[in-house]
């Protein structure tokens, strides 16, 4: 898929780049301490962004990327990949529907069985995931009742 570039943690020229501009590709609902955080645990993940024009640049190795999109996952087991986080910056251009479409072919090249995630946000996002071949495992309890929240699934099925 044109303009996605997988990424794993060894990788720290995009590690810094979500670290700087993680919370704006994620309309600043995670701030950077979290963001950090998940940097800091992932095994890999894919990311969308474009160079930026290097007009008025004094340094010419320098060069700056716009982040437009990203997901980070973690294999919990050898069936089990867990979605650590995905954000974009446009819902409009389906790039989560692109990230998650590189992550379950990842995850077939692995051999993985199942994709697990947390929704959380709003039923919108939770019939989304639903649509993306998701299920609810179950729902999570929050501290503020307006906020839902959901474990989900999704089973991967091989041919053989």
């Amino acid at each position: 898929m044109e303009g996605y570039s997988y990424f794993d943690n060894k990788n720290n020229i995009i590690k810094k780049m979500i670290k700087e501009q993680g919370y704006l590709t994620c309309k600043e609902e995670f701030d950077k301490d979290y963001i950090s955080e998940l940097l800091d645990k992932y095994d890999f993940g894919f990311v969308h962004y474009q160079k930026v024009a290097n007009v008025g640049q004094k340094r010419k190795r320098q060069k700056l990327y716009n982040l437009w999109s990203f997901i980070l996952a973690t294999e919990r087991t050898e069936y089990n990949l867990y979605i650590e986080l995905i954000c974009s910056k446009n819902l409009e251009k389906k790039e989560g529907k692109e990230l998650l479409s590189l992550i379950e072919s990842e995850a077939y090249n692995k051999k993985i069985k199942y994709l697990e995630l947390h929704s959380i946000g709003d039923d919108k996002l939770k019939n989304w995931y639903i649509k993306q071949g998701y299920k609810v495992s179950s729902k999570i309890y929050t501290k503020d009742k307006d906020l839902k929240a959901y474990f989900m699934v999704k089973e991967l099925h091989y041919k053989i």
